[in-house]
């Protein structure tokens, strides 16, 4: 052993065995929920229709950790959500976002038309200006 040098432990940045929990479904036609939340419950929905829970914690952890967009601000931030998702899963991030639109629209009582040129965060800003709670 070398006199005189000290070997630390490596330090975590942030402890990653906390899951990230996403707030519990609240059904939205008995509710008045923000846009927001709907979409949030969308995203959850979908993700958890398409993967098992440890992939979903994984995806979130991704988004929060790797991206800097962590769960509260994927609503206002759509664009980094969709890029964010389409760089972790490729061209599996357009069936996270077709599942996504058709939940909402679904929650909304309103039938997903797609338009031509349209992207994932031109529908959701679309939708955002068009909802109005109960």
């Amino acid at each position: 052993m070398e006199v005189g040098v000290v070997k630390e432990k490596p330090r975590l940045v942030e402890d990653t065995t906390t899951p990230i929990v996403v707030p519990a479904r609240i059904d939205s036609k008995s509710h008045s929920l923000s846009f927001d939340q709907l979409l949030l419950n969308s995203i959850d929905e979908a993700l958890k229709h398409l993967f098992n829970d440890a992939a979903v914690g994984a995806i979130y952890f991704y988004l929060k950790i790797m991206c800097q967009l962590p769960l509260e601000e994927i609503p206002s931030k759509s664009e980094a959500f969709s890029f964010s998702i389409h760089k972790l899963l490729g061209s599996g991030a357009s069936v996270i976002e077709e599942a996504t639109l058709k939940l909402l629209y679904s929650e909304l009582n309103l039938k997903l038309a797609r338009e031509e040129g349209h992207t994932f965060p031109d529908y959701i800003n679309e939708l955002r200006h068009k909802y109005k709670p109960t």
